[in-house]
């Protein structure tokens, strides 16, 4: 599947704050969740310490589809808390906001949280 034009952008912005990104990645298995992109961010001098980030970009949405959906909206919140037990930061998008820049002001921010 050819990859959008927010998508291509995320991928950038992601290279660019964190070094490399992996695309569609599977977090959870034997279960089928994906993340859209994943980083796990290694910070501090001595004694580094990860953070798991997971970016996530929802399209579709004044549109009716799937993430609005009713089964489409369960199963994202069956994704997103078991991503939280799994100590993943889940931030999510729209293709609006990561080609406006928001989404990588965001990002910034939550980097720099954790330094």
């Amino acid at each position: 599947m050819a990859r959008s034009e927010a998508h291509l952008a995320m991928e950038d912005i992601l290279v660019e704050l964190f070094g490399s990104a992996h695309a569609e990645f599977q977090f959870a298995p034997p279960r089928k969740f994906r993340f859209d992109y994943a980083v796990l961010y290694l910070h501090g001098n001595m004694y580094p310490l990860a953070d798991k980030l997971a970016v996530e970009i929802d399209g579709g949405i004044w549109t009716g589809g799937r993430h609005t959906r009713g089964l489409g909206f369960q199963r994202d919140m069956e994704k997103l808390n078991l991503a939280a037990i799994e100590r993943w930061s889940v931030l999510r998008f729209t293709p609006k906001q990561v080609l406006s820049g928001e989404a990588e002001q965001t990002l910034k921010a939550w980097k720099k949280a954790r330094t």
